[in-house]
């Protein structure tokens, strides 16, 4: 994975999904006070169950223009660090799986979840197991306008969920290093740092090139505040093995108060009535 960057000023107000209001992970059963959508019944994360999932002939996810290089800003917003995009020309995108095969997903950034320990950090669970960190590829629907039109419907965006075991004699075959060479400078939070190129493919690369392509599929919401029900979840369960040192390096990044950002994944929310479709080929 190769990547150009420059760090630029600290700046007040990154955008992200919840501009002004201040919610924290300690307080999560708060949140539907404040939020109302946090309180729903179709929510993220789940338990991922293996004998509960429906199999289902289900065409392959596409990731289209993932070849290229990418400029982007990362960014620490007090909950996560993680990178938005600002592709110029091509656009990378999805389709295929679940989704509706005339609506085009352009991926709009990317963000990381972990725990105070490589035992737990992930948010899905698959099969009563938590995994070290988990990255989430956030695709916004083409067909609406804009991000904020995109809440508003439960088609507005397709996140790619990918798990990450992390132990300490485990070889560095996902660059995950990469990440982690940025993490100093994004300590404090609302720090930010421009991302001259970025080679999407390394994220994907063994499901475009290695045929990982067995995955889960379901209709849930953000984690993360304000929770909108507006997402469809391509769960791929094969952990990709870093070592624990690659992991480590997110456990300094500091919240709003600046504290270290030990764990920042949500608690596990009711299936419910929803159904969890697993890809057969």
């Amino acid at each position: 994975m190769r990547f150009i960057f420059v760090l630029i000023n600290i700046i007040v107000g990154f955008p992200t999904f919840v501009l002004s209001e201040s919610w924290s992970y300690q307080n999560q059963k708060e949140w539907p006070k404040q939020f109302k959508a946090c309180g729903l019944e179709q929510q993220s994360p789940i338990a991922i169950n293996t004998k509960e999932a429906i199999p289902k002939k289900l065409p392959p996810i596409a990731f289209h223009n993932y070849h290229n290089n990418y400029a982007g800003t990362y960014f620490n917003n007090g909950h996560s660090v993680g990178l938005i995009f600002e592709p110029r020309g091509t656009t990378p995108a999805i389709s295929g799986g679940p989704l509706n095969p005339l609506d085009h997903y352009v991926l709009h950034s990317l963000h990381f979840h972990w725990g105070p320990n490589d035992t737990v950090g992930s948010e899905h669970i698959i099969d009563g197991r938590p995994y070290s960190l988990e990255l989430h590829l956030v695709h916004r629907n083409a067909k609406y306008a804009t991000l904020q039109e995109s809440f508003l419907h439960p088609d507005g965006f397709a996140v790619v969920a990918r798990l990450f075991e992390a132990k300490p004699d485990n070889w560095n075959v996902f660059p995950l290093h990469v990440f982690t060479n940025a993490l100093p400078y994004l300590q404090n939070v609302d720090s930010e740092m421009i991302v001259y190129q970025f080679n999407l493919l390394d994220l994907v690369y063994d499901i475009v090139n290695g045929g990982n392509q067995e995955f889960y599929a379901y209709r849930g919401s953000l984690t993360t505040p304000p929770c909108y029900e507006a997402v469809d979840w391509l769960v791929f369960p094969k952990p990709l093995r870093v070592p624990s040192e690659d992991v480590a390096p997110f456990r300094a990044i500091r919240n709003e108060r600046g504290e270290s950002l030990r764990n920042n994944y949500r608690d596990l929310q009711n299936i419910g009535k929803r159904v969890v479709y697993m890809r057969t080929i």
